[in-house]
C-alpha cells in the first residue's frame, strides 16, 4: 500500500505501493469471511510425546499399538495409537484399529493416582503383601537353619577324613575310598552353599515387603508430585520404570496396566484395571 506503521500510527511512505488500497481491502475482506472473522488461525502444536510408546498392546489382534497422528481439521491435530496389524495389512486386520493417545495416557496416569488416593485400596495392598511375606518368611528362615546344620556336618566329616588320610599316609588302603568320599562331600557342600545363597536373597526380599501403608502412600504421592513437574522425556522414562505393559481391550472398553514389581511403591500388586470410555473421542 506504500504505507508504514510507526508505533500506533500509519503514515504514507516514500516507496511506491505494490498493490492498490482497493485490492488490499478486498483481500482482507475475503480472509475474514473464510476464517469466521479471524484473519490468523492459530494452529496447535503438532508435537506430542507418546507416553505409552512401546508399552501398549491390542488384545483383539495381539499386536503392538504404535504412535500415529493425522490432521482432520486445520486447527487441531489428532494423536492416536494404531494397531501394527492394521499398519502392515489393512483396516480389516483388527476391529479395534486405534485408540486416542492423550485420553488413554491421561487414563493410565489417573489410575496410578487412584492408588494413593484410595486409603482402603492401599491398606488392601499392604495387608496382602504382609500376609504373603509372613507366611513364606518363617519357612525360608527354617530351611536356612537346616541348610546351615547340614553344611556343618559335611565340613566335620570332610575334616575327619582328611585327618585319617594324613595319619595313614599315601599308602593307606582306604585312600581311594576317602578320596571318592571327599569328592562327594565337596559336591554336596557346593550344592548346599548355592541353595543357602539363594535362600538369603529370598529372605531379604520377603523382609523388604514388611512395609506399612504410609510408606506405600508416600511413595505414590512422591511419584505423582514429581510426574506433574517433569519434562515430557522424563515422563516417558518414569512411566517405563513403573509400567511393564498396557493392554487395551477395545472390544470391551477395558484397560489393564501391568505394573513392574516395585514393593516399596505398590506392594505385591501387579496390575490395575479399569473401564476406558475415551476410545471414541476425537482430538486425543
Amino acid at each position: 500500500l506504500g504505507k508504514i506503521r510507526f508505533k500506533n500510527e500509519t503514515v504514507t511512505g516514500e516507496h511506491k505501493p505494490i498493490i492498490s488500497e482497493k485490492i488490499f481491502l478486498r483481500v482482507q475482506k475475503l480472509l475474514v469471511a473464510n476464517n469466521n472473522g479471524k484473519i490468523y488461525v492459530e494452529v496447535k502444536d503438532r508435537r506430542h510425546t507418546f507416553l505409552l510408546k512401546g508399552l501398549l498392546r491390542c488384545t483383539a489382534c495381539q499386536t503392538t499399538m504404535t504412535p500415529s497422528s493425522c490432521l482432520p481439521r486445520k486447527d487441531a491435530r489428532f494423536y492416536y495409537y494404531k494397531c501394527l496389524s492394521v499398519t502392515k495389512l489393512d483396516k480389516s486386520a483388527c476391529r479395534v484399529r486405534s485408540v486416542p493417545a492423550i485420553a488413554l495416557e491421561d487414563f493410565v496416569v489417573q489410575r496410578l493416582q487412584q492408588i494413593s488416593e484410595n486409603q482402603t485400596l492401599v491398606d488392601q495392598i499392604v495387608n496382602r503383601t504382609q500376609s504373603m511375606a509372613s507366611q513364606e518368611l518363617p519357612c525360608k528362615q527354617e530351611e536356612k537353619k537346616l541348610l546351615a546344620a547340614q553344611l556343618g556336618k559335611v565340613e566335620i566329616e570332610a575334616k575327619n577324613l582328611v585327618s585319617i588320610l594324613a595319619e595313614e599316609g599315601p599308602q593307606s588302603q582306604r585312600r581311594d575310598f576317602i578320596s571318592k568320599r571327599l569328592d562327594e562331600l565337596k559336591a554336596k557342600q557346593d550344592e548346599l552353599e548355592s541353595r543357602s545363597l539363594l535362600l538369603k536373597t529370598e529372605i531379604e526380599h520377603l523382609e523388604s515387603r514388611q512395609i506399612d501403608a504410609d510408606v506405600i502412600r508416600k511413595g505414590l504421592g512422591k511419584f505423582l508430585h514429581v510426574f506433574a513437574n517433569m519434562e515430557d522425556r522424563q515422563k516417558v522414562e518414569l512411566i517405563n520404570l513403573l509400567v511393564q505393559q498396557v493392554l487395551f481391550d477395545g472390544m470391551n472398553q477395558k484397560v489393564t496396566i501391568k505394573l513392574r514389581p516395585l514393593p516399596q511403591v505398590w506392594g505385591d500388586r501387579d496390575a490395575l484395571e479399569g473401564v476406558f470410555y475415551g476410545s471414541k473421542k476425537r482430538g486425543g
